[in-house]
């Protein structure tokens, strides 16, 4: 989800940008007899505000493109109120929330909770964002009730898939979980450590039954708070 989609194609070769040739070692004159990365003539301007013009060599013409700049996107998102947002959806006791920088910051303070955070960040450092509203949706924590009894201490592992189908996003998972007409609700989780799977099975009408409970203990307002999509608040 990069500035330059849907206007670069595969086999193009850059040539300049802003007027600058870019040479074969995909270096730019810096100063005196100085080069440096051509990154260095997009990452001087201000993403959001300006612009280059990239000059192309596209299937035998030279040809030239505006291409406005953008903030870099990325799986995992990095700053709150930009690409972060506050999110969750509680089923059965089980808090789930979009993996994000922000989330793993605020883990700072629990030492075997910070530790678990870093590890699933550094698993999925610099993976860009591949279609808008794409989420690693992780179990955060289990608010312990009588219907989840044997998974309290299971918390910050991705969630793959439920009830077999792959987890898209927190909305997808809210959406499924409240149309879902199984006996059981199955979460399958990724092992924050080899290539091993977790299972977490619950029975539905039990975790309808135990929600009012769960979020007055809590003090919670809603089962779930989520950006239907991907954009925007919750």
């Amino acid at each position: 989800m990069g500035s330059s989609r849907d206007q670069l194609q595969e086999d193009d070769v850059l040539l300049a940008i802003n007027g600058v040739e870019i040479s074969q070692d995909a270096t730019v004159p810096l100063r005196d007899n100085e080069r440096i990365h051509f990154l260095h003539l997009v990452t001087q301007h201000t993403a959001g505000r300006d612009k280059v013009t990239v000059r192309l060599w596209r299937d035998g013409t030279s040809i030239e493109v505006d291409i406005a700049l953008f903030p870099d996107r990325w799986l995992v998102p990095r700053m709150d109120g930009y690409d972060a947002a506050p999110e969750y959806a509680i089923v059965g006791g089980l808090v789930f929330i979009p993996l994000s920088h922000p989330w793993a910051e605020g883990k700072g303070t629990d030492k075997h909770g910070w530790s678990s955070a870093r590890a699933l960040i550094h698993q999925n450092w610099g993976e860009a964002l591949s279609k808008e509203g794409r989420q690693l949706v992780i179990l955060s924590k289990v608010l312990a009730h009588p219907c989840n009894v044997g998974f309290h201490a299971v918390a910050n592992m991705i969630l793959e898939s439920f009830n077999g189908a792959p987890v898209e996003n927190l909305a997808q998972l809210a959406r499924s979980v409240a149309g879902c007409k199984s006996s059981h609700l199955e979460f399958r989780f990724l092992r924050p450590a080899g290539d091993g799977k977790e299972l977490v099975v619950l029975d539905r009408l039990e975790c309808i039954a135990a929600e009012p409970e769960v979020l007055a203990q809590h003090l919670i307002a809603a089962p779930c708070m989520v950006r239907v999509d991907g954009k925007g608040e919750p």
